[in-house]
């Protein structure tokens, strides 16, 4: 083993030594990289998300929201208001929202809205939203009516 490993550096030696008498230095070749490719770039004015070398790519949160954020949150009235209480809020915020789905829905098919007073709600399950037209929202003075 030690016989190999010597006559390798002989020869990296004697290699360099020539390279060096000849006064210039090896030859070295890379291997030209592809252009990367940008993981976000635009087409026709739209934006293109591409995948990196693992499969990974960019997620694009631009359309996220009410109606692809592309209209305005409408102004939904609010049908029970759910206040703040000591334990778990679980049940008496699943009532609320079973309540506004009970109801019928107005012309633009919202049933109403279940308004949470401002403070913190201990909740021990998932609650469910059976029937679309319900909005859970959160306490605003200017929205509280």
């Amino acid at each position: 083993m030690k016989k190999i490993r010597f006559q390798q550096m002989l020869t990296f030696l004697g290699v360099w030594c020539c390279a060096a008498l000849l006064g210039g230095t090896l030859p070295v070749t890379a291997q030209k990289r592809p252009a990367p490719v940008p993981l976000l770039h635009a087409v026709q004015g739209k934006p293109v998300y591409e995948k990196d070398s693992l499969g990974n790519r960019i997620p694009d949160y631009s359309y996220s929201g009410y109606r692809l954020s592309e209209v305005p949150i409408p102004t939904v009235e609010n049908k029970i208001v759910v206040g703040t209480m000591d334990g778990d809020a679980t049940n008496r915020i699943q009532a609320a929202i079973d309540y506004v789905a009970g109801l019928s829905p107005d012309a633009s098919g919202f049933r109403g809205a279940v308004l949470l007073e401002p403070g913190t709600f201990r909740v021990s399950r998932p609650l469910r939203i059976d029937a679309s037209g319900g909005v859970p929202c959160c306490w605003n003075r200017e929205r509280s009516g």
